[in-house]
């Protein structure tokens, strides 16, 4: 057992916590300190993270199963106080903790059946039953009103409305671990991938019933949660839209019987949907709210920098794109997804590219060459930009078969690609048919380029790179460079 992951626990106690540990240990002890103690007070203190050294410390000898025994207890206490100590804040305690104070509860509630003292477990059951109540917790209610049926002397009509309540609340409460599962699977695979059955299409059924006759903010939320999704993933961004409206009204009512990760969700969902319609303001305002509920080392936080990133490029904002790129390749996490670190590889290219660094960026582009593999993504924009280094650096006799591929990858997936890359493949036919002459085509092709912009708003795929702007500049020098 490493001790970084004892430390990690010790780290999350308050400082009074860590005193009420301390004094547990000395007062079991009669006031010694025992070697338990000695090793919480070393991590505590970070005086050693390395097992050899702490083990010589404390019993002058290398690390062996007296010592592997130590840190296994010294877990376990750990981890008993962490039950021990209050869950929730005093101030406004979110869904999560409050769920915990209510399991807390629970437990302490059958300890007192157990003991005998039911009419104290009652009252506290009671209390359970209000907080989940408020907080939207149909598992913990029907916990509750299960173990209160145990022990109440009620009288058949009662126990027969309770029991009703009691299957309602484990419907409610299964339909939602369905959606919450649903939704994970639409964010890993996509809707083309996941094709959806008719175990899908029914959960999908129910909880819109659900919501009409037992509606709970829960419930309310995953619906309107996975409708935005769906209808994101099928390019319906009005009714995408509307259900993402329909979501942060609710939210200003019911907020907080929602978990971190929940909010979290709605935050990023709405920040991918108002980037794809150009809303750039509110994109960035929902990104901030989804950065906020990430901690340093959460993974998540990456999905919200590439969203910045892109809205500030979008913006020709490129010292906050460097910024936005030096968190996240310094993150822990960045590179433990492949797909996840290419594209911050291909974003390092961008910024070569606005740069004039062509050889760079082309050299970024290859290295990532993989992120083909990412159809949700910048797959389509990579090699874009690829062709564009490409014509800058007057590497024709690659370009044509570059553009011929170009054109074969977009007919592969036109299901994907909206009028803004088929227009763009138009100009691109045009430049070579010119023998790659930038004025002439953009003479020829000016009403198209005005097209590929407007094209470019409604689409399954992120939109990066400007091509209309890129020739622009290139035509009129006197403007500002480029891709945004």
């Amino acid at each position: 057992m490493h001790l970084q992951g004892i430390t990690r626990i010790i780290q999350t106690f308050k400082p009074a916590e860590c005193e009420f540990i301390r004094d547990y240990y000395l007062r079991k002890s009669n006031g010694s300190a025992t070697k338990r103690l000695q090793l919480f007070d070393l991590l505590k203190n970070q005086l050693s993270r390395d097992n050899e050294q702490v083990c010589r410390l404390l019993y002058n000898r290398k690390p062996d199963s007296g010592f592997s025994q130590l840190k296994k207890r010294l877990k376990q206490d750990l981890l008993d106080f962490m039950v021990f100590f209050p869950s929730t804040k005093s101030d406004s305690p979110d869904n999560t903790a409050v769920e915990l104070e209510c399991r807390k509860l629970f437990v302490q509630a059958k300890m007192l059946v157990h003991r005998g003292i039911e009419d104290m477990a009652i009252d506290i059951l009671k209390r359970i039953n209000k907080l989940a109540k408020d907080f939207d917790l149909p598992q913990m209610k029907a916990l509750s009103l299960g173990l209160l049926q145990d022990i109440s002397d009620q009288s058949f009509r009662d126990f027969t409305v309770d029991s009703a309540k009691i299957e309602k609340d484990l419907e409610v409460h299964l339909t939602t671990v369905k959606s919450k599962n649903l939704y994970r699977r639409l964010v890993e695979k996509g809707l083309s991938e996941l094709e959806m059955g008719e175990e899908d299409q029914e959960l999908i059924v129910s909880l819109k019933k659900l919501c009409e006759t037992s509606w709970t903010p829960s419930l309310g939320f995953w619906h309107h949660l996975i409708a935005l999704k769906v209808n994101l993933l099928k390019d319906r961004v009005g009714k995408a839209y509307w259900h993402g409206l329909r979501l942060d009204q609710a939210l200003k009512s019911h907020g907080a019987s929602l978990s971190k990760d929940e909010l979290f969700d709605f935050y990023h969902e709405m920040a991918v949907l108002l980037t794809k319609t150009g809303k750039h303001n509110k994109a960035e305002l929902y990104a901030r709210k989804a950065e906020m509920l990430c901690s340093n080392d959460c993974e998540d936080v990456l999905k919200i920098l590439e969203i910045r990133f892109v809205l500030a490029f979008s913006q020709k904002e490129y010292l906050t794109c460097l910024e936005v790129w030096e968190v996240a390749t310094s993150h822990s996490k960045v590179e433990s997804d492949g797909l996840n670190y290419l594209k911050w590889v291909f974003f390092e290219a961008c910024l070569r590219f606005v740069q004039g660094d062509f050889d760079q960026s082309l050299s970024l582009l290859r290295k990532s060459a993989d992120l083909c593999r990412d159809k949700s993504g910048f797959f389509i924009e990579h090699r874009l930009l690829e062709i564009l280094n490409l014509i800058e650096m007057g590497e024709h006799d690659l370009l044509e078969y570059r553009v011929e591929s170009f054109r074969k990858l977009i007919e592969y997936h036109q299901d994907k690609c909206a009028d803004r890359i088929h227009g763009v493949m138009k100009l691109l036919r045009t430049l070579v048919r010119t023998g790659y002459d930038l004025e002439a085509t953009y003479t020829e092709e000016k009403d198209n380029l005005a097209q590929i912009v407007k094209g470019g708003i409604n689409n399954q795929l992120m939109s990066l790179i400007d091509v209309q702007d890129w020739l622009e500049e290139k035509v009129n020098p006197q403007k500002l460079r480029l891709v945004g």
